[in-house]
């Protein structure tokens, strides 16, 4: 183990045991991680308040990251749910004689169909 001495305080390197050919882990005393948290934030008020907004951000990543798997879920429900054709039932045709054309229209939907008669 080396101790190092930076801006942000005294630590002790070790290597990483999870990963062997990984950068090294620092190692500080909770004391000095403490007192600089305190400096940082204002005191106990303002680590707690920190804390708080972490927890509150990491809740919403959670909500965001949920909503868009629901999205994604939803896109390929659709996509997976073959469309079924509506199949038109016509009523009786009538005949238009200013545009010289007959039109049926469906019972169940409402389409116009115009066509003419040869």
């Amino acid at each position: 183990a080396v101790v190092s001495t930076q801006s942000t305080g005294r630590y002790v390197s070790a290597p990483n045991p999870h990963r062997p050919h990984g950068a090294s882990m620092k190692l500080y005393l909770i004391g000095h991680v403490y007192q600089r948290a305190c400096e940082v934030h204002g005191g106990d008020e303002g680590i707690d308040a920190a804390v708080a907004k972490r927890s509150e951000n990491r809740e919403k990543a959670t909500q965001r990251k949920m909503e868009k798997k629901m999205v994604e879920l939803r896109k390929a429900a659709r996509q997976r749910t073959p469309r079924q054709a509506h199949v038109h039932v016509f009523g009786s045709e009538s005949y238009d004689e200013d545009d010289d054309e007959y039109s049926h229209t469906c019972t169940e939907c409402g389409h116009v169909e115009k066509y003419e008669k040869m």
